[in-house]
Parts: structure tokens; C-alpha cells; sequence
């Protein structure tokens, strides 16, 4: 299935989570997340609203919203004039003030990094915050409520633990959206549309002899005009750009574990020329394929 290709060529990285509160008379300004962002209520009730849109929050609710959202926190009966607090909240392992109120709203938020190939952003396209409406006690809560003790308590590994839990909880989350209604997260628009998946698989596999525009409208029974169309709505990108992508993946790959001349590297990621494969791998890692395979070697001695 591609959703197992999707997750397997998943990268994910996170910052750190903070507890937030909001208290019964004043709300939370969390200003505009140019990161997508993982919210996850334990308890209390509230609003959130994303970019003037009102999403109710009650315990077990987790929502994941977009790069560049306006954000902000607020009791669940609060007019337009309620008073915003900008104050910072308080990291994930910080001591709990004796003043919190155990009434209060209480979220665990956190900028969350999901790309797929290292390249697309898997919720850069949404329009709108991802919704989960949960029981505590669902596997996706009881995961997170694990990435919350792992940062609580600061264990030896406790970073790699949070990153396989995160991993986790994305896939349950993927799978769900997979398997319900209509969703917004582009790539699994795809994976519900049968033509696009066709198209993304022929992309994926055919990396040394990259398909064209024509191939791939004829893999997903389209016409030309009307798949390049629907392919950037679905991808935000051309066919060519999401093929160069996943080349320069490839490539880096051989480099990174093998002694494969620089111009073989070319010929088997569906470059003509050493010249031309240098130039676009410059252009995605910033450097020459010959300064990032020394980069990762002299990392490797230090």
C-alpha cells in the first residue's frame, strides 16, 4: 500500500513541547506558529481559534494546525473582549506553579516537523487545524501522554523515545484519516485518489529513468493538462520538482554509504551529466556532492 510507502519515507522532528494554561478569565496569545504544531488537551475546557476559526476543546481533543496559523487559547465562554496573555508556557518538565488552578484548561503543544522523501512538508497544504476527538484512553492520547512523561522525567534516550512515540502517534493518526471521510492533508488526498497514487508510485520507483509528464497522466487515465492541474493541487508542486526531490534523496543516500564515484551517483539517480547533477544537488543541500560526502566523513572522525 502507498500508505506504507508514505510512512516509511517519513522524517519527523520536533521542538520542545510547553505545558499551557488558560485560567477562566484570561486567555493564551500564542501569536502566528510558523511551524505545523501538535495540540493535545488533558484537561478543561476551551476554544482555540485558528486563524479566527473556533475549534472547541475538551479533554482527549488533539489537533495538529498549520504553518503560519494565528493561534489563541481561550475559555470556552469567552466574549471578543477577553483579556490575551502573550506570557510563555511553561516547558514540559518544569516545575508546576503552586497558583494553577486545577480548573484550567491545560494543553501540550508543540512544533512538530513531518516530511515526507525530507522534502514535502506533509501538513504544509492544509487549510485548515486536523482534528482528532478522542476518549483519554484511545491509543493516540495514551501514546502522547507517554511523550509527556518521557520529557518529564528526562531519561537517559529520551529524545529517540519521544521521536518513535511521535512517530507512532502520526501513524494512527494517518491511518484514521485513511480510513474515515473526506480529509485535507494532501498526500493522503492522494492515497484516497487511486490515479494520484498510481502517478506517486511511478514516481517513486522510477529514479534513474524518471517518467515524463505524458507517462505519468496516462498512469493516472488523465489528460495531460487536466492531471499537471490536480497534481499541484494535490502536491503543491510539479511532477518535475517532486522528481528531482526524490532523486536528491537518492543521492544523498549512495553518498552517505557508499564510495560510488560522483558521476555514477548521477547516472543512477537520472542525470545525463556529473555537471547537471551537481548543479541541482548545490541547489538542495547547499554544497557540492563531493563537500557533503567529506562534511558527513569528517563528522564521522571527530
Amino acid at each position: 500500500m502507498l500508505l506504507d510507502m508514505l510512512v516509511q519515507d517519513l522524517s519527523i522532528d520536533f521542538e520542545p513541547f510547553t505545558i499551557c494554561r488558560v485560567g477562566a478569565q484570561t486567555g493564551l496569545d500564542m501569536g502566528r506558529v510558523d511551524k505545523a504544531a501538535l495540540h493535545f488537551v488533558t484537561s478543561g475546557h476551551g476554544i482555540l481559534r485558528v486563524d479566527g476559526r473556533v475549534v472547541p476543546l475538551d479533554p482527549g481533543v488533539v489537533l495538529i494546525t498549520y504553518p503560519g496559523a494565528r493561534i489563541q487559547a481561550l475559555p470556552r465562554h469567552a466574549g471578543a473582549s477577553a483579556r490575551l496573555s502573550v506570557m510563555p508556557c511553561r516547558p514540559v518538565g518544569e516545575s508546576q506553579s503552586d497558583a494553577e488552578d486545577p480548573d484550567d484548561l491545560v494543553m501540550v503543544c508543540g512544533a512538530l516537523d513531518a516530511r515526507y522523501r525530507s522534502s514535502q512538508g506533509l501538513f504544509d497544504h492544509l487549510d485548515r487545524a486536523l482534528i482528532e476527538r478522542l476518549a483519554l484512553q484511545d491509543e493516540i492520547c495514551s501514546t502522547l501522554s507517554l511523550v509527556v512523561a518521557e520529557l518529564e522525567n528526562q531519561q537517559a534516550g529520551a529524545q529517540a523515545m519521544v521521536r518513535s512515540l511521535l512517530e507512532r502517534c502520526l501513524i494512527l493518526i494517518l491511518r484514521r484519516e485513511c480510513q474515515g471521510g473526506d480529509n485535507d492533508i494532501p498526500w493522503l488526498a492522494a492515497l484516497r485518489d487511486e490515479r494520484m497514487s498510481r502517478a506517486l508510485g511511478l514516481l517513486r520507483t522510477r529514479i534513474t529513468a524518471p517518467p515524463s509528464v505524458a507517462e505519468l497522466a496516462a498512469t493516472a487515465g488523465m489528460a495531460r493538462s487536466t492531471f499537471l492541474r490536480r497534481f499541484r493541487e494535490t502536491f503543491g508542486q510539479s511532477p518535475r520538482t517532486l522528481s528531482v526531490g526524490f532523486r536528491m534523496e537518492r543521492a544523498a543516500t549512495i553518498l552517505r554509504t557508499s564510495d560510488t564515484p560522483i558521476k555514477s551517483v548521477a547516472a543512477r539517480t537520472g542525470f545525463q551529466s556529473r555537471s547537471h547533477f551537481s548543479r541541482s544537488f548545490h541547489r538542495r543541500f547547499d554544497q557540492s556532492p563531493d563537500a557533503y560526502r567529506r562534511s558527513l566523513r569528517a563528522a564521522h572522525l571527530t
